[in-house]
């Protein structure tokens, strides 16, 4: 969702992403068919594909925006904090969002593709970190070693806690 997108695609994300989180809450993820959402959220598979490959990219569309929504909440609040600040309140959001969400969790600890699931949100919580890293390099912040080392350390350490 990088581009501008015209009114109708978004709705469109919006019925599929609610009715993915319906559905999560009500099966489990190895359950869940691109049809079967599709029905669920009114929306044409031909349109489905148009815009995903498969329900593991719309997935990792989910996480991304859900990241996003995390970054710019705690990248507001720690503009000028030490990357420390801002890790530890990174790591509060997602927390949160899970204790949240704790059907969306055992669906997705319960799968099948857990593997796949999984490095599908450490990929995006990593481009989230290097992305933040960069900023706060390119403002004059230094570090040790470069930011994409430092993002993979720090994305280590959330997985391992969370």
């Amino acid at each position: 969702m990088d581009k501008k997108l015209d009114l109708r695609i978004i709705k469109t994300y919006n019925k599929l992403t609610e009715a993915f989180g319906q559905m999560m809450k009500e099966v489990s993820f190895d359950e869940i068919t691109v049809f079967d959402l599709c029905e669920r959220a009114s929306v044409r598979r031909a349109t489905f594909y148009k815009h995903f490959n498969d329900k593991y990219d719309f997935f990792r569309n989910i996480v991304i925006s859900v990241m996003v929504s995390i970054d710019r909440k705690v990248g507001s609040r720690t503009k000028q904090a030490m990357i420390t600040d801002y890790i530890t309140m990174f790591v509060k959001e997602v927390i949160v969002y899970f204790d949240a969400r704790p059907e969306i969790l055992a669906s997705i600890l319960d799968s099948n593709a857990f593997p796949l699931i999984f490095d599908i949100i450490t990929h995006c919580t990593h481009e989230s970190l290097k992305n933040h890293l960069d900023e706060a390099t390119a403002a004059g912040a230094s570090y040790a070693t470069d930011s994409d080392s430092l993002a993979s350390f720090l994305n280590g350490g959330i997985a391992t806690l969370l």
